[in-house]
């Protein structure tokens, strides 16, 4: 896979991504949802789901301007043929930039049109401002889905793009 966005190149990780998506996966607070990462297993990860899968697992998602990687965007069939699974995690200052929508939308467009995925899916801390970005919606681009839950952040909520509609569905 190889999609370039406004800001964004999504394209295959290679071996010298190492040191950055490691400065990445060291970082406490990207990694505070997420099982913590050593250097040795960042390294055993980069190259089992992304280096030796065919296809792989996940993306290095680059900033066009500069070629710096942003983040490891994971896009990966689950289950079944047609449903895949898309995630994200970026370098802490690409955060607040609209840039894991960004990615989204890109790789739903390619899953949906070139892939015949009927389902994407995506699990999130904090499903509200993950669907907005995602749709379109919030800053600039009208007002963001409701919370499908009480409190601040959803843990365990599953965003599910379905092909037929385009939008998005609480499960």
């Amino acid at each position: 896979m190889h999609l370039e966005t406004e800001r964004l190149v999504l394209e295959e990780f290679t071996m010298d991504d190492l040191p950055a998506l490691w400065d990445i996966f060291r970082d406490e607070q990207t990694m505070e949802h997420m099982a913590p990462m050593t250097r040795a297993g960042t390294e055993g990860l980069l190259r089992s789901f992304c280096l030796e899968r065919t296809p792989p697992g996940a993306f290095a998602a680059r900033l066009r301007e500069g070629g710096g990687l942003a983040g490891w965007l994971l896009f990966n069939q689950v289950d079944a043929p047609g449903i895949y699974e898309l995630g994200w995690v970026l370098r802490r200052d690409c955060w607040g930039k609209g840039l894991a929508g960004e990615a989204s939308r890109a790789v739903l467009a390619h899953a949906f049109s070139a892939l015949n995925a009927h389902k994407v899916i995506a699990q999130t801390e904090d499903i509200r401002r993950a669907a907005a970005g995602a749709a379109g919606h919030g800053p600039g681009g009208g007002a963001a889905p409701p919370r499908p839950g009480p409190g601040r952040g959803v843990e365990g909520h599953l965003l599910v793009w379905p092909a037929a509609r385009g939008v998005c569905k609480w499960k």
